[in-house]
């Protein structure tokens, strides 16, 4: 993994810094001030050295292992179902003791996971056919039909004459 840009100390500084201390060179706040960091970042990086060996000098990925505030799937299903029964978005949150942005970013995951059903509009419509996306100009030509550029039964608009 990459050392992010504002980190003080990269995997080589870490192990210079933790074999140091390990061999009574430089106390904890000495190794601090020499290397930019704080006393709880020099014995964070000591600890990790003593459990884990040169392995727990390396960067590691900051994103949580689990999410604690996640909703259970449960009632996940259950603001779909009730979705799909018309409720809204306002009354699954009241009915479920969910908050109005939890039920919206249910929905909106719902709707990018859930395979399509025919004629089900924006929710989960059919599934295109692959290919180049076509504008109506060129179906129009393809099909060698050229519809007006305004509605049927008016005359033209004004910013075409």
């Amino acid at each position: 993994m990459n050392t992010h840009k504002h980190a003080r100390l990269t995997f080589l500084r870490r192990l210079e810094m933790v074999q140091q201390l390990i061999a009574h060179q430089v106390c904890v706040p000495e190794a601090a001030r020499a290397y930019g960091v704080t006393a709880p970042t020099v014995r964070k990086w000591l600890g990790r050295f003593l459990a884990q060996g040169q392995a727990g000098l390396a960067d590691a990925s900051s994103r949580p292992t689990v999410s604690p505030r996640a909703i259970a799937p449960a009632k996940a299903l259950a603001i779909v179902e009730l979705r799909r029964k018309r409720l809204t978005q306002a009354r699954i949150a009241q009915a479920l003791g969910v908050s109005a942005s939890t039920v919206s970013r249910v929905l909106a995951h719902a709707r990018s996971v859930a395979p399509g059903r025919p004629g089900a509009g924006r929710a989960g419509g059919a599934l295109r056919a692959s290919g180049p996306r076509r504008s109506a100009a060129h179906r129009h030509q393809e099909a060698g039909t050229y519809p007006a550029p305004w509605p049927p039964g008016h005359g033209q608009p004004t910013r075409y004459r």
